[in-house]
């Protein structure tokens, strides 16, 4: 799986310029992830993101929730697109139920910060 290939670049040390330059965002930010994520390993990638956040100061408000059940497809998506990018996606096959309730509740979360930040203070 691809997240094999992320875990040994972070193993073997990742250039510093192929991160996600999080620290450089001026917005507010929702960040999610999926433990076991067999594209891209995202609980780690989120937490190695979060640290360059609280080391930099970030001034704007973020949020990082881990689903322990899930797949890489979090956002909703129409049926036959699960199924057809689903074929390649473990979790999806195996679980797909509780793939479905992350991307259901991922998509909540993500409606309940927007509607949090907006016209909040930053």
């Amino acid at each position: 799986c691809m997240a094999i290939a992320y875990e040994q670049a972070y193993a073997n040390g990742v250039n510093p310029d192929s991160w996600i330059a999080v620290e450089g965002a001026r917005a507010r930010l929702l960040l999610l992830s999926v433990t076991g994520d067999s594209i891209w390993p995202s609980a780690p990638a989120c937490t190695r993101m979060l640290e360059r956040l609280r080391g930099a100061g970030y001034p704007h408000a973020y949020r990082h929730e881990n689903f322990a059940q899930g797949s890489h497809l979090l956002c909703p998506m129409p049926e036959a697109s699960i199924k057809r990018m689903g074929r390649f996606i473990r979790a999806e096959r195996q679980h797909p139920t509780a793939c479905e309730a992350a991307r259901r509740e991922a998509f909540a979360l993500s409606l309940a910060w927007i509607a949090k930040m907006e016209g909040g203070p930053t």
